[in-house]
């Protein structure tokens, strides 16, 4: 470990887990004191860092659900009818 806390991952981790430079993973700590590591999926790295934006910005997770379903109740519909409009012609 580096004097800054940084890790290198042996090259054969990085091919087991099939981690590219720029992926997102997580490291997490066993009770019997080992580390497991785990590659994000692309859309759970983006959940986590969203969460992390907001926890930022003061919005609480019941702020952020209420958003979410604004947002969605916007935005489905609009996303539903350009389809079916795109499917029949």
């Amino acid at each position: 470990m580096t004097p800054k806390g940084q890790v290198t991952i042996p090259q054969f981790i990085r091919n087991k887990l099939g981690l590219r430079p720029g992926d997102k993973f997580v490291w997490e700590l066993l009770d019997t004191g080992e580390m497991k590591v785990k590659r994000l999926d692309p859309l759970e790295a983006m959940r986590l860092t969203i969460g992390e934006e907001f926890r930022r910005s003061g919005i609480t997770p019941e702020q952020l659900d209420a958003l979410l379903e604004e947002t969605r109740s916007r935005v489905f519909p609009r996303y539903i009818r350009e389809r079916y409009k795109n499917d029949q012609s």
